[in-house]
């Protein structure tokens, strides 16, 4: 996993991945793929954490990093009120995303 907080950096990899929509005037959480890779994006509009912060998991290692290293991640993020939204809001993408995979999983076990 890898954690991108450079802005300048993060906005060529949202234009590569044609992922400008975003309002920068609102604070939001996107996710995407792009070329072998799912991206995490969490954008501040103001206050103290105001900024970007974007997390990039490679599809080999996926399942993995995303249990064990980004959710993680998450979890230890600030529970200041200016940044509670966007963490939940990054924790909810998250943990749909293992929930359906521990659902697949427990799907083809019982078979």
């Amino acid at each position: 996993m890898k954690i991108v907080t450079d802005d300048i950096a993060i906005f060529e990899i949202l234009a590569h991945a044609e992922m400008e929509e975003f309002d920068p005037a609102k604070s939001g959480v996107l996710h995407f793929f792009c070329n072998e890779t799912w991206y995490l994006f969490l954008f501040c509009a103001n206050g103290k954490f105001k900024g970007c912060r974007l997390y990039s998991l490679k599809k080999s290692s996926f399942e993995i990093e995303l249990r064990e290293k980004l959710l993680v991640e998450l979890i230890s993020l600030s529970d200041d009120p200016e940044y509670f939204f966007l963490k939940n809001e990054a924790l909810k993408v998250v943990e749909a995303l293992i929930g359906e995979r521990k659902n697949n999983e427990l799907f083809f076990d019982a078979h």
